[in-house]
């Protein structure tokens, strides 16, 4: 099961390719900040997308790969972690950057940053 766990850490990797640090270079800049965003949510969402087909298409292949080969569905609830994983990041490091910290206590919520 250790395998599961370091297969999901390796493709997570190659799944956000270094997005999220990439943001964060270029958003400094004033002339790439308006599509950066878009640009980059775009190509993360197409390349998750197609990572995912392609473990749940070859999960059993996978599964046999990976040394589970009675559970593939593993490799499909693997895959879906992954992709929500990657998904999220993005959107993240937009709050981060757009100093969304606060808005939790402007709207009266008693959590404090």
């Amino acid at each position: 099961m250790s395998l599961v766990y370091a297969a999901i850490s390796f493709v997570n990797i190659g799944v956000l390719f270094g997005l999220d640090t990439a943001y964060f270079r270029y958003i400094q800049r004033k002339e790439t900040q308006k599509d950066l965003y878009s640009t980059l949510v775009i190509s993360l969402f197409g390349s998750t997308t197609l990572i995912t087909i392609l473990l749940i298409a070859f999960r059993v292949p996978v599964s046999e790969l990976i040394d589970i080969p009675k559970h593939p569905y593993y490799v499909v609830l693997s895959a879906f972690l992954i992709a929500f994983d990657a998904l999220s990041a993005l959107p993240l490091r937009g709050c981060a950057t757009r100093g969304s910290r606060g808005s939790l206590r402007r709207s009266g919520s008693p959590v404090s940053w």
